[in-house]
């Protein structure tokens, strides 16, 4: 087994930084809260290919190849709060809505009070303390107006662009990472590999870089530093069943033919026990030993012009057990070490499939006092005027209406594949968007007519529809007719993930209560509308023509 070491990689914005997200509003371009590991190796790679003049033949290069896409693993770099990197929260822990206790499903029961915790936080293994660590962001806002487009008519080449505004008053909106905020990462892989990379990158191991959306204008200036490379600390020998978390996306083949998370992680017992040349190794998958979310991988590929396919992964952050029938040792200790940082799965050259070990002991949430960043921020204060408070709840509604959309085609999508399509189903769903009426009915009124068109064939094929396509567990007739408003699919969407973590606080702040959303008529029908709208025009679709 190879020994590994390590690179501390270092970024540092100096100007606004955006990288773009999938999913964001269609006037709001969301950026994401770290640098993935894509990102770096891209950096690192083009610098890799201008000092040693391999032009566009570097896929030629056995050295760059070896180093880039074979040996080496470019780690996404997170936020530094307290001179420490953060680590993705694991999705077994629960925090409590009004006090700072924390607990982990791995070991206890669920607990009224409690809610999930999602993002990254900063680990004070010392104090028992997790501290939540995001970066500051900033919105902007720009006007459309290219000089490049094709000119309109009577409107000159480039006049809006020296007029400084647009004729048609097109907005649009950047959500980007301030500049001053501080990220580390790591590139792992043999001490030679390593000297490698520094001797081909060249200069001190200090370079100005541009990264992320419209980096060659006021955006996406950053100054990245890499460390000498040093050994791993040697590892603690577990004495017992050990607690793992995604520190980055695991892709794998089986979660693409199965939403079993357990498929996918059974690869990294595989992993051990090939590396130990044993059986004893497993996953835990009692109740209470898995806890995963899916996430899609999308990425760019800028000297192609193209998207690479999208992958399904299983989310960084997502928790599990694994086991060994026996006492573990050191060399096993070290294996799992090497399998930690080596990766699993799918594309581990670009920092998927990291693991870490979760420490044992419970925590709480600590405080963000010794950040200056954070200690400078305002104090709370209730926002009183009645039009401010009216406009942002409007602003922050249409934005979660956004979401309902996304979840609506995404749900969409999953019914039809899930249940088939056949003759009418494009009929029906245009049916059903026809009593919904777009808001024009009462929910009263609906379910009435609905439930009138049911009754009038009840073995008919309208009514057979509806018993059959799922959402979830649930039919479509279950979810229209018999269920309460806030158990529709879309009161699962976390808005603390929509609008950021400190969204509670805001919302209290300006007096929204966002837990009357979920018997909101207008979002029921908001979903229900564009569900409707998604799945008539898949099912409508000609094999291989987009949606």
């Amino acid at each position: 087994m190879e020994v590994l070491e390590k690179i501390t990689l270092t970024l540092r914005t100096t100007s606004p930084l955006l990288l773009a997200t999938t999913g964001g509003a269609n006037v709001l371009t969301v950026t994401q809260d770290h640098i993935p590991g894509t990102v770096l190796r891209g950096i690192l790679a083009a610098r890799y290919i201008e000092q040693q003049e391999l032009g566009t033949a570097a896929q030629d290069d056995a050295s760059f190849l070896h180093l880039f896409f074979q040996s080496l693993r470019f780690v996404d770099a997170t936020i530094v709060r307290d001179g420490r990197a953060a680590l993705p929260v694991p999705a077994s822990l629960q925090r409590q809505k009004d006090g700072n206790d924390i607990i982990d499903l791995v070991h206890e029961a669920p607990r009224a009070g409690f809610k999930s915790m999602r993002g990254y936080a900063v680990v004070r293994e010392e104090k028992k303390e997790l501290v939540p660590a995001f970066p500051h962001r900033s919105i902007r806002f720009h006007m459309s107006r290219s000089g490049l487009q094709k000119p309109k008519k009577n409107v000159a080449p480039g006049a809006e662009r020296l007029a400084g505004s647009s004729h048609e008053g097109g907005i649009y909106s950047y959500e980007s990472i301030d500049a001053g905020e501080t990220f580390e990462g790591a590139i792992y892989g043999t001490r030679s590999d390593l000297e490698a990379l520094c001797a081909g990158l060249g200069g001190d191991g200090t370079y100005d870089v541009r990264l992320g959306r419209s980096c060659t204008t006021q955006y996406g200036s950053a100054v990245l530093a890499l460390s000498a490379p040093d050994p791993l600390p040697a590892p603690t020998v577990p004495d017992g069943p050990v607690t793992l978390c995604l520190a980055t996306p695991l892709i794998t083949d089986t979660l693409a033919e199965s939403s079993d998370a357990a498929q996918s992680l059974q690869h990294v017992a595989d992993a051990m026990n090939v590396a130990r040349q044993t059986k004893a190794f497993h996953i835990a998958t009692g109740s209470r030993s898995i806890f995963a979310r899916t996430e899609a991988i999308d990425s760019f590929v800028g000297v192609w012009g193209l998207r690479r396919p999208r992958s399904l992964a299983l989310a960084a952050g997502s928790t599990f057990v694994i086991e060994k029938d026996g006492a573990w040792d050191e060399k096993d200790a070290q294996a799992l070490q090497h399998l930690a940082h080596h990766g699993i799965g799918a594309r581990c050259a670009e920092g998927f499939g990291q693991l870490y070990i979760w420490p044992d002991g419970t925590f709480t949430i600590g405080s963000a006092a010794d950040d200056s960043a954070d200690s400078s921020q305002p104090a709370r204060r209730t926002i009183e005027n009645a039009t401010v408070r009216q406009k942002a709840a409007s602003i922050l509604k249409t934005r979660y209406a956004e979401q309902i959309r996304l979840l609506a085609a995404r749900d969409a999508g999953e019914a039809l594949k899930n249940s088939g399509t056949e003759d009418g189903t494009t009929h029906f769903f245009a049916r059903l968007d026809a009593l919904l009426g777009l808001g024009r009915k009462s929910l009263l009124v609906f379910h009435s007519d609905l439930a009138a068109d049911i009754e009038k064939a009840p073995d008919g094929p309208f009514a057979k529809r509806l018993q059959s396509i799922r959402i979830g567990t649930c039919s479509l007739k279950e979810l229209l007719l018999d269920s309460a408003l806030a158990k529709m699919p879309y009161a699962s969407i976390d808005t603390e993930t929509v609008f950021g973590t400190n969204f509670s606080e805001a919302a209290e702040d300006l007096g929204i209560d966002v837990g009357t959303w979920k018997n909101d008529k207008r979002f029921f029908t908001e979903y229900w509308h564009w569900f409707f709208r998604y799945a008539r025009k898949s099912a409508g679709k000609k094999e291989g023509e987009p949606a």
